[in-house]
């Protein structure tokens, strides 16, 4: 990388054999940056469409151009070097320019060699020959003129250590490298697959909301390990009643488990869209078939990828909102019987255990669980971040008793003899509501009056959670009442 923030001689003094220890003083990488792009200014017009292309792959380089990883105003040197600490590929544009032009590509390579020996690096170097042979590269009058060049360089700042830069060619002999064969678009194409099979997708859904995550996530995997394989993969079913929060808790094990399972990990969502669309889904995150490829796949080329081509590694596939009709029940099947990796997981979750077990082919009624419930903090700090429309906004104006009070609504019986627990639906739909008015006690009070008289008036055979939406629905303006909406 040639920065094209600073070619004044001050910026060059900062440059020698030991600013790889240096570190940037009070501003903070960006940890989406796990690529280093390493090139001479002469390709950065290829560089900068490479770039954009892994963008394009959720794979976010750190890149001189990009002010997210250059801000104006810093000294550039130390966060070069502390993002090659931190990356977990460097790409290496190598030319003949890479090693005259200036002195930068160089002692980026050199860093990287360095950063490569590091007990914990997780480093791998992707060394790209462009418009330069690897004959070329090796050959020894070549070589000659470039020791040349960093001797002039060398002169005048000591720290440049010529064998040092030496042996960091000659690390790269042994690695594995790309050469340009047909062209500049297909060599990107090249960079950009090798890339992706060593650093993950950056994107993960935003769980930072979900209360009792960590405890929550720790239990059910503890459920998954305990669960006896069959033909090598560990299949759980999930059961609870609609907004405990079994679809949340589906997402929130996606992001634990992400790195465990080296991004191989998928949430698909019955019932909410077309089957062909679901088998795309999981062909786009758990086979070896190029994204744009799967976009034009009917419903029998996708059953036959899904036989053909699903990854060889571990897999976590979440099977989420399991109801009580054919369709679900065959998009189930089609999932639960694909020969998944030895060591994969597979949950399935649904409202009632009996639609687990009609799955005995797959789900054995031990391999079933019912949903973890919240405790009575967590359950408040829900309540709470709803109130205040997730903005963090102070609550110690919010009286404990009336809080409490409101929280003690959301508390549930599971059935007679069960027990009660929280239900983040219900706790959702109360807090947003008391909430978007601002805090007025004697309307709060008012309002859990109105849920429990809704909650006397209802029948038998339906959930109490029904006063709360009840209540909720009542507060809405009328045209708002009667456009369609589902809370399943």
């Amino acid at each position: 990388m040639e920065s094209g923030l600073s070619t004044s001689s001050e910026a060059d003094e900062t440059i020698g054999g030991d600013i790889t220890d240096t570190q940037s003083d009070g501003v903070m990488l960006e940890a989406k940056h796990k690529v280093f792009l390493s090139h001479s200014g002469a390709q950065k017009d290829f560089v900068e469409q490479l770039c954009v292309d892994l963008e394009r792959c959720d794979r976010h380089p750190f890149f001189d151009k990009r002010r997210s990883s250059l801000p104006i105003g810093e000294k550039f040197p130390p966060l070069i070097f502390d993002a090659i600490r931190q990356c977990h590929a460097g790409v290496l544009v190598l030319s003949k320019e890479f090693f005259t032009k200036t002195k930068w590509p160089m002692l980026e390579l050199v860093a990287m060699v360095r950063e490569l020996k590091s007990p914990n690096s997780r480093l791998k170097l992707i060394p790209v020959f462009y418009k330069l042979s690897r004959e070329e590269w090796l050959d020894h009058d070549n070589r000659s003129k470039w020791i040349t060049q960093w001797k002039e360089w060398a002169s005048v700042d000591e720290r440049i250590c010529i064998e040092e830069w030496k042996k960091a060619l000659d690390a790269l002999k042994s690695i594995n490298s790309l050469m340009m064969r047909d062209g500049e678009v297909h060599l990107r194409r090249e960079i950009v697959d090798g890339v992706c099979k060593l650093v993950l997708p950056e994107t993960r859904w935003d769980d930072s909301h979900v209360q009792g995550r960590s405890r929550l996530c720790e239990i059910l995997l503890q459920k998954i390990d305990e669960r006896e394989k069959r033909n090598g993969i560990q299949v759980m079913g999930l059961y609870g009643i609609g907004g405990i929060g079994k679809t949340t808790m589906c997402k929130a094990l996606c992001n634990e488990v992400f790195e465990r399972f080296g991004g191989q990990v998928c949430h698909v969502e019955l019932n909410m869209t077309s089957e062909v669309e679901i088998l795309r889904n999981v062909l786009r995150r758990l086979s070896t078939i190029e994204h744009g490829h799967v976009g034009g796949l009917n419903i029998d080329e996708c059953r036959d990828k899904l036989r053909r081509c699903i990854v060889k590694q571990p897999v976590f596939l979440a099977i989420d909102n399991l109801l009580d009709n054919p369709e679900a029940k065959k998009q189930a099947k089609t999932l639960l019987g694909t020969r998944w990796a030895k060591g994969s997981v597979v949950i399935v979750t649904t409202r009632a255990q009996g639609e687990l077990t009609n799955l005995n082919q797959y789900i054995r009624s031990e391999d079933c669980i019912q949903m973890p419930e919240l405790t009575k903090e967590e359950a408040t700090s829900l309540f709470l971040n709803h109130v205040t429309c997730g903005q963090g906004a102070t609550t110690t104006v919010l009286d404990k008793g009336l809080v409490g009070r409101c929280v003690e609504r959301c508390h549930f019986g599971k059935g007679e003899g069960l027990g009660c627990h929280y239900i983040p639906l219900a706790l959702e739909v109360l807090g947003e509501q008391l909430g978007c008015n601002g805090y007025d006690a004697e309307l709060w009070e008012e309002q859990l009056k109105n849920i429990d008289v809704f909650r006397e008036k209802l029948t038998k055979d339906e959930h109490p959670i029904f006063s709360i939406l009840r209540t909720s629905y009542d507060s809405l303006s009328e045209d708002v009442q009667i456009t369609p909406y589902s809370l399943y």
